[in-house]
């Protein structure tokens, strides 16, 4: 090949890898580390902009504002692509152009999946149609088939018409079917070079918010003096109803526990309340046990009620308004702030279950309902929480829908770049020895696959034999023809022909002077003799 055809070629293979990288960056979807998401559409909430088995790519951006079209993650639905409206607090306020209502989510800038860019009516509709299997099948099929015939494998078996005569001339140095190890070696590259361009264009860590659960829970109890003759035992415990008749004061108790598989020191304060209330709103509060300092996770509040001072203010509202109520809420409920750290961080909660009673003039009892709901137990409320924080974590990047972390895909980039510039550096030195090995030996290399040699020359008788002065033209002439390179040493050079029709077109090279004679040729100087 000449030296322009090289450069030629170089320059196509150049023109052809910024071509692909010109589609990647506009077409790579996200999935694979691009920037474009494909969307179907399904559904008539943004008509007319926007049909169902229109296929609209959303591409990201730094910036959206309103009255861009956007699509965006909802944790529960999927991907919407719906028209920004407004921008509140830092998140974005959505609408569906043919909707009456506003979207009920808010996404954040990172669950916008990209502003649309391009769209494409009634193509997500041909996309269904062909995911069938039967296409998928077919498709299947196509692609072993370019596979299999295309990227022959290096290394693999050369046609029965291209094997050489096992007495043909010596084997070249550089490796067989060197174009499938080029081509082998490219594409290593390029994948790297595009695994490079998706992993180094992400940062290798991402801020995101972090949780750190923990528990507050609680078990009310209370309990009263009685007669024997009422109560077992002369004791009141949880769940009996309490006769004013028979006493005039009950105690209640609480026991709260903080709890988290993290570190946590805490500390706080606590109080104990009461609170009695009519169905019209009216509210009176009682403090049983006042504002306390505690610390620890956990603690014990005991508290009495004086059922006489509760009917004081029961009766001093009645004569005020006139109201004579029959039934009241009596609420006790404990009001607990608490501080400290949890993991390290600052922790700032408060606690404050309500165990109501229902209050007449007969008796305080529970209300009969209380345990209709057996997820919530007002005797052991419990509440779950979490101290939210910024954390950075390990950044990944997702390559065929697998996820790949961002630091182990530059490592693998670089890897690629590495293995596909060494393995082409080393082809091209064993070519480029090959070729200073002399041009027959660079002939074999470059086109091994292409010849056949023979121990005799083809018959001429009859031939109008055409000599070309290089071997691309022999190359082309064979090609051509769909035809093989005839090889065959004599008379002292290493001779190539194509035979076409009554032509045969003939392309010698001198052959290389092996090396031992070399060697004997220059141990014999000029003007010496042996010994006789």
């Amino acid at each position: 090949m000449s030296l322009r055809e090289r450069v030629t070629s170089a320059l196509r293979s150049a023109a052809g890898l910024m071509f692909a990288l010109a589609l990647w960056a506009a077409f790579g979807p996200t999935a694979a580390g691009g920037s474009a998401s494909y969307i179907m559409i399904a559904g008539a909430s943004m008509e007319p902009a926007l049909e169902t088995g229109d296929l609209v790519i959303a591409r990201q951006s730094t910036s959206y504002a309103v009255g861009d079209i956007v699509a965006y993650q909802h944790p529960r639905l999927g991907p919407i692509i719906h028209r920004i409206i407004a921008v509140e607090t830092g998140r974005f306020v959505l609408q569906g152009d043919n909707n009456a209502w506003i979207d009920s989510y808010e996404p954040s800038p990172s669950e916008i999946l990209g502003r649309s860019w391009l769209t494409l009516p009634g193509v997500a509709t041909r996309l269904q149609a062909l995911r069938h299997p039967g296409w998928l099948a077919v498709f299947s099929v196509l692609l072993a088939m370019a596979v299999m015939g295309v990227l022959r494998l290096p290394g693999s078996k050369p046609t029965a018409t291209a094997k050489r005569p096992a007495d043909g001339p010596a084997k070249s140095h550089v490796p067989p079917g060197v174009e499938s190890y080029v081509l082998l070696f490219a594409v290593i590259g390029l994948a790297g070079l595009l695994l490079a361009v998706a992993a180094f264009r992400q940062p290798v860590s991402k801020t995101v918010e972090a949780m750190v659960p923990y528990e507050q829970a609680g078990e009310f109890s209370y309990r009263a003096q009685g007669p024997r003759t009422v109560y077992d035992q002369g004791q009141v415990t949880t769940g009996d109803p309490i006769f004013r008749s028979l006493m005039d004061k009950f105690e209640v108790q609480f026991e709260y526990a903080f709890r988290s598989e993290a570190p946590a020191d805490v500390l706080g304060t606590y109080a104990l309340l009461a609170e009695v209330q009519d169905a019209n709103g009216w509210t009176r509060r009682l403090t049983l046990v006042p504002q306390t300092r505690f610390e620890g996770s956990a603690l014990t509040i005991v508290g009495e009620v004086r059922l006489d001072v509760v009917q004081a203010m029961v009766d001093f509202m009645r004569l005020q308004t006139g109201l004579q109520r029959a039934t009241f809420t009596l609420s006790v409920f404990p009001e607990i702030e608490v501080t400290g750290t949890l993991a390290g961080r600052g922790l700032e909660t408060s606690f404050a279950p309500r165990l109501d009673f229902l209050l007449d003039d007969l008796q305080v009892s529970l209300p009969p309902d209380l345990s209709t709901d057996p997820e919530i137990d007002p005797l052991n409320p419990v509440h779950s929480g979490g101290l939210t924080y910024l954390a950075a974590q390990p950044n990944s990047i997702r390559i065929l829908g697998i996820p790949l972390n961002v630091l182990a895909a530059r490592w693998l980039a670089v890897i690629l770049l590495v293995v596909a510039l060494a393995g082409l550096g080393y082809l091209a030195w064993r070519i480029e020895a090959s070729r200073r090995a002399g041009e027959a030996q660079w002939i074999q290399a470059r086109y091994s696959d292409l010849i056949l040699s023979t121990q005799l020359p083809p018959e001429t008788e009859g031939l109008d034999v055409i000599p070309v002065t290089g071997f691309a033209d022999l190359v082309r002439v064979a090609k051509h023809s769909n035809l093989l390179v005839a090889h065959w040493i004599g008379e002292g050079q290493d001779n190539y022909a194509v035979r076409q029709a009554d032509r045969l077109y003939l392309y010698q090279v001198a052959a290389a002077i092996p090396q031992d004679a070399v060697q004997d040729t220059q141990d014999s100087q000029p003007g010496e003799s042996e010994p006789g």
